[in-house]
């Protein structure tokens, strides 16, 4: 059975569909709904669903996998999320919930082998985590700062080193801009599954900011 639920982040939405018309607004989150419940989605079953005028603004925000199938990177990153926390969860119940903690504490100093091992397990974590401190402010602007956590995550994810050098040269490369431009870099980037943050584009033809996909 499908999971009902995925997080649906409604600044990032809005921000995605700013120049959308409310048709298009409806294409959009009808074929995110349907790749969430249903995975990849035909051609065939875009046109079924939205009809043959299916919007370019639209579908832009959709990338092509090795079958021909249309699909948002970003659904794909939040519904694999949403799987591994359901099932942390299930796991956990079937222990009978969250592990107890000891009552008797033990008596004297801890021997050597309790010590190295403790130390063991906090240098792993601490190399699990690559220097992404889950409450450590990048940026006064709170959303800025939790989605650029959130790009970090995708960053470990895709094998890129989260070292502290290379955070601080991602956070000064965003440090040039304001707040909803920070957004829009971040985003882009985790929508593309992209190392890196970059430089928002001007469309020549159009003349105006080309904003890029979110959801």
């Amino acid at each position: 059975m499908n999971d009902p639920a995925v997080l649906f982040y409604t600044s990032d939405f809005l921000t995605g569909v700013i120049d959308m018309t409310m048709e298009e607004r409806g294409q959009y989150i009808t074929l995110l709904c349907y790749q969430h419940q249903k995975g990849h989605i035909s051609i065939e079953t875009i046109r079924l669903l939205v009809g043959y005028s299916v919007s370019d603004k639209v579908m832009q925000h959709f990338k092509i996998d090795k079958d021909g199938n249309y699909y948002n990177s970003r659904m794909d990153i939040e519904k694999e999320k949403r799987a591994v926390f359901t099932e942390s969860r299930r796991i956990n119940g079937l222990k009978g919930g969250r592990p107890k903690k000891e009552k008797n504490k033990p008596l004297g100093k801890p021997t050597k082998n309790l010590v190295d091992n403790h130390m063991g397990n906090h240098m792993g974590n601490e190399n699990d985590n690559e220097n992404i401190n889950i409450n450590k402010n990048y940026f006064n602007n709170d959303e800025v700062n939790e989605l650029f956590k959130e790009f970090l995550d995708l960053r470990k994810k895709i094998k890129a080193v989260n070292s502290d050098r290379a955070i601080n040269n991602l956070i000064n490369k965003l440090n040039k801009y304001d707040d909803d431009t920070k957004k829009q870099m971040i985003n882009n980037s985790i929508t593309n599954s992209w190392k890196d943050v970059y430089e928002i584009k001007k469309s020549i033809d159009k003349k105006k900011e080309v904003l890029y996909e979110q959801i």
